[in-house]
This record gives C-alpha cells, structure tokens and sequence, in this order.
C-alpha cells in the first residue's frame, strides 16, 4: 500500500498553519484544512508523478499545489516523504 510519510519539518508545517488558521477563523476550520492537506497528500502517494518536478530546490523533489499551499515531497518506491507544507507566498526556494 502505497503512503505518504511526513518529515518532521512537514509535521511542523503542518502544526503551524493549524495554529494560524484556528487563530484566523477558528478550531473546526484548522481542523477541516488539516484534514484537506493531510488527505492530498495521501493521494499524491497514488500518484507521485503528478507534482511539477522541483529540481532547483533539491534532486528528486516534485511539489504539488494545493491553494493557498504548496507541498512539496520526494516520491519513493511505496509512496511519498512530505518535506515541506509551505504557504505559496512564501520564498520557497529560499528554504531549501
């Protein structure tokens, strides 16, 4: 069975944007934008070939938008690492 496996990074990506977003509009919604991204991700294991390749950010990295996020990941052979969630204004490349 194919899955998606969160770095650690990921998992703190993930952890602040539900912070950020509970403060914003509240708990229900960062639960349901967790749930979302957390969901894409577990596809994107299906179907790794998908995301646009990311070669300039690091060998083997492919991302994959998912508004206002990009998650950026490494396919492997039984699914994905997720590396990054990161907001799409951000300066990706920069934290890489």
């Amino acid at each position: 069975m194919r899955r998606a496996r969160f770095a650690p990074q990921a998992r703190t990506d993930v952890l602040d944007i539900a912070r950020h977003v509970a403060s914003e509009t509240g708990v229900e919604r960062a639960l349901k934008v967790v749930d979302r991204l957390e969901a894409v991700c577990h596809w994107l294991a299906t179907r790794p070939a998908v995301g646009r390749p990311r070669e300039e950010l690091e060998p083997g990295l492919r991302s994959f938008p998912l508004w206002p996020y990009v998650i950026i990941y490494r396919p492997r052979r039984v699914g994905i690492d997720v590396i990054r969630v990161l907001h799409g204004a951000r300066d990706i490349p920069a934290l890489f």
